[in-house]
């Protein structure tokens, strides 16, 4: 079927997106703007279809896909930079970006389940608190299914990113234990311990899938 598009009305959320998105496109040539969206918003629609494909075939199909890492270098940047700042300040700023991120992002299953742990980390260390590994993990898969409950039956996506976290934080610190014992693990042997980690918990439901 052929479908003319006679109009329409983009919230001003979409506008400020699209903003975003071809400010990108006036600065950098194709297919570099398009796979700067990629890695900034996720965005793999204006991919060239032909560039997708050489991302697949080399398994770099990945480092488009907007993910808690995103996050994470907001957060800590944050905490870098702001060493002289209150740390209430650090905190204000941190839910603002983590917000904004959300919106320039679209709410992708991802990316909420990063914000929901982001930010429950954020206010338990503005508080003084501790959470343990497991009601992190637990709590944000609550919020994130109570915010949208179609994540359990629909999005694979929202299942791999809680087998990889889970692979993250519970079994690569079991299984860090248990190979060096007292000792602490070198930077390279804590990456392949996390990634391996993440593999073993997400592999089943790739299979299966």
């Amino acid at each position: 079927a052929n479908v003319q598009v006679l109009d329409s009305n983009p919230s001003s959320l979409e506008q400020v997106r699209l903003k975003f998105f071809s400010s990108v496109y006036s600065s950098l040539p194709e297919p570099h703007a398009s796979l700067g969206i990629g890695f900034l918003a996720g965005v793999r629609s204006s991919i060239p279809k032909d560039f997708q494909d050489q991302l697949s075939r080399v398994g770099l199909t990945h480092i488009i896909a907007v993910s808690g890492y995103n996050l994470t270098i907001l957060v800590l940047a944050v905490g870098k930079l702001g060493k002289k700042l209150s740390k209430y300040q650090r905190t204000i700023i941190s839910l603002t970006l983590i917000l904004v991120f959300l919106l320039i992002t679209g709410f992708s299953p991802s990316v909420v389940r990063a914000a929901v742990v982001c930010l429950i980390s954020i206010l338990c260390t503005f508080f003084g608190r501790k959470i343990s590994a497991i009601n992190l993990i637990l709590l944000s898969a609550a919020i994130t299914a109570g915010f949208n409950p179609t994540y359990l039956l629909e999005d694979i996506g929202w299942w791999l990113s809680f087998l990889a976290f889970f692979g993250v934080l519970i079994l690569a610190p079991a299984m860090t234990s248990q190979i060096y014992k007292d000792k602490e693990p070198g930077l390279i042997s804590s990456i392949v311990i996390e990634s391996l980690s993440a593999q073993i918990m997400t592999a089943p439901l790739i299979a299966h899938v």
